[in-house]
């Protein structure tokens, strides 16, 4: 998986955590994480009522500990004996507007006022 273009080294070494049990402590992943180099910061994101996942936002200090983390956790690791499936960790995607992504009202492509021009 490539790294995140250099503007947004700029902002740190984030990564996505994903496919989380609900009740995942913030200690289990910084314990799991420290593994492969120093943590600027974990983020845990409320658990989704619909899936009964969570995910997470783990910042760290140099670029190399994030790459080796994806390699040896993403798709493989279990963060519990008893977890269904192995958790996602990659790069984060862009940031997305309240309505999930998409280009809603940039552009030419409409916006307010233009209901029912034709």
């Amino acid at each position: 998986m490539a790294a995140p273009a250099e503007g947004e080294q700029a902002q740190g070494h984030k990564l996505f955590v994903g496919g989380l049990p609900t009740d995942v402590t913030q200690e289990e992943l910084q314990m799991v994480f420290q593994t492969y180099g120093q943590l600027e910061h974990v983020h845990m994101m409320p658990p989704k009522s619909k899936s009964g996942l969570r995910c997470a936002f783990v910042l760290y200090t140099k670029l190399e500990s994030a790459e080796d983390a994806i390699k040896v956790l993403d798709g493989v690791y279990k963060i519990r004996e008893d977890a269904e499936a192995p958790i996602q960790v990659r790069w984060p995607r862009e940031q997305r507007n309240d309505w999930g992504g998409g280009d809603w009202g940039k552009g030419d492509k409409g916006g307010k006022g233009d209901w029912g021009k034709g």
